[in-house]
């Protein structure tokens, strides 16, 4: 023991490192005070030795050892302890809470920083006190910080009531509310918006999305239409994300209606999460003013870099079915003859690919002869997987007149794989001399799929 002693009093700091390393391996609580002295060491190396040692000694005598460094003026000394402190202190928290009222406000933040890692309830009482009483700001911020990160919902009383304190301790206080998700602060956030400015009260709406509880889509509903534009359609994205399409269906009609408008006007926010959240709500509740909009919407996102938020817009766009079909129809066959938009032409076809429908199939073999290859390539593909016996005539002229080996083999499946059509058989088995082997593959399977003795 006293050679460990010996080597921690050196002036070397090879030595103090050593001795760092063999008191945490001998658990010599004696060697602490000397092991929490080399916090004031410049060398990174017996930092760390001292650091190691510290964790693995732990125990009451090391906190009460480090506490009085949360006075030290050499901010790295000050840091490391308070880091050790962090993740030491919760069992003996006893030692640090009456720091939160010590006069020195520093000290009071940094004892309220340490209580936030303890994990311990008992914390929340003294922390609250802290956060309603203390007259310094910054204490308060720390506080409720601390509450946040320690989550109990016993603490979201105090929070709900410094909902009112100066804006920088409120900017802690909602996000330790959304933390907590405590069902009493959602009628105390939405109550806030009133006297928040717009930078808080976007915050508030933020949380109250994040909290998840449906309770909170009523109040946010009930004050869109007071709320400026940006934070209007914040909170029109929230209840998207509170309700869901199915509950927003089903609000009553003048709500609906109004709420769509509120979609309608977020689908013009340069937000793309806003612009989402009003694509997902108009799938639900959209019409013939939405189909144009959100298709166009849609054909903006870079399908290379956003495919899921494009299969997302799809989805919504393809929704619009069920309320507003004939809107959605006349919608999709504008975008398929917009030859000079092929972004806005490609979007149209993946939403029909979506209805998965005959009709939609032939919406496309009607605009398939004004667009080049690679549209008509996609085209094509769909129509094959969902077209009916009427566009037979389509796929027989395609046979006489396409090029491209893609659209042949997708005219050549759909001929003789899904109609089976018997009297296409000697188109059909020409194009066993086609130069592209895939061709020829794709027509031996369509004539295998016919059969008889035609083939």
């Amino acid at each position: 023991m006293a050679d460990i002693l010996t080597l921690l009093r050196s002036p070397h700091p090879e030595e103090q490192r050593e001795g760092a390393f063999l008191a945490a391996e001998a658990a010599l609580e004696d060697a602490i005070p000397l092991v929490v002295d080399l916090l004031h060491s410049p060398h990174p190396g017996v930092q760390e030795a001292v650091d190691m040692a510290l964790r693995h000694l732990g125990g009451r005598r090391t906190v009460e050892a480090l506490v009085p460094f949360l006075r030290e003026e050499n901010p790295a000394a000050r840091n490391l302890a308070m880091d050790l402190l962090r993740s030491l202190a919760g069992p003996h928290q006893d030692l640090l809470v009456p720091l939160l009222t010590d006069p020195d406000p520093d000290v009071r933040i940094f004892a309220a920083d340490i209580l936030g890692s303890c994990g311990d309830a008992t914390a929340v009482p003294p922390l609250c006190d802290a956060l309603l009483h203390d007259p310094d700001v910054n204490v308060r911020y720390q506080a409720a910080v601390s509450l946040g990160e320690l989550g109990y919902p016993e603490a979201a009383s105090a929070l709900n009531r410094a909902l009112g304190d100066d804006e920088w301790v409120r900017f802690a206080v909602i996000e330790a509310l959304m933390k907590i998700g405590h069902e009493s602060s959602i009628q105390a956030l939405a109550g806030a918006l009133e006297h928040s400015s717009e930078l808080v009260a976007s915050m508030i709406v933020d949380a109250l999305a994040a909290m998840g509880n449906r309770k909170a889509a009523p109040l946010l509903l009930r004050r869109l239409h007071d709320a400026p534009g940006p934070l209007r359609n914040k909170m029109v994205r929230a209840v998207v994300l509170l309700l869901g399409p199915k509950a927003i269906a089903w609000l009553p009609e003048d709500e609906r209606r109004s709420f769509r408008n509120d979609l309608l006007l977020a689908l013009e926010d340069e937000d793309p999460d806003i612009q989402d959240a009003a694509m997902h709500g108009l799938g639900a509740i959209g019409n013939g003013e939405a189909a144009g909009r959100m298709l166009a919407l849609a054909a903006t996102i870079n399908p290379d870099q956003d495919p899921e938020r494009l299969e997302k817009a799809i989805e919504a766009i393809a929704s619009l079915s069920h309320t507003s079909a004939p809107a959605l129809e006349a919608a999709l066959d504008a975008a398929l003859h917009a030859t000079d938009d092929e972004a806005l032409a490609t979007v149209a076809v993946a939403v029909s690919d979506r209805l998965g429908t005959p009709e939609a199939a032939l919406r496309l073999a009607a605009a398939f002869p004004l667009h080049g290859r690679d549209m008509q390539r996609r085209m094509s593909a769909v129509m094959a997987r969902h077209g009916d016996q009427r566009l037979h005539d389509t796929f027989r002229d395609i046979l006489d007149t396409a090029r491209d080996g893609t659209v042949l083999k997708n005219a050549l499946a759909f001929l003789g794989t899904t109609l089976r059509c018997r009297h296409c058989a000697p188109e059909i088995l020409d194009f066993l001399q086609h130069p592209y082997n895939d061709v020829k593959e794709a027509a031996l399977e369509a004539a295998v799929a016919i059969g008889g003795p035609e083939v």
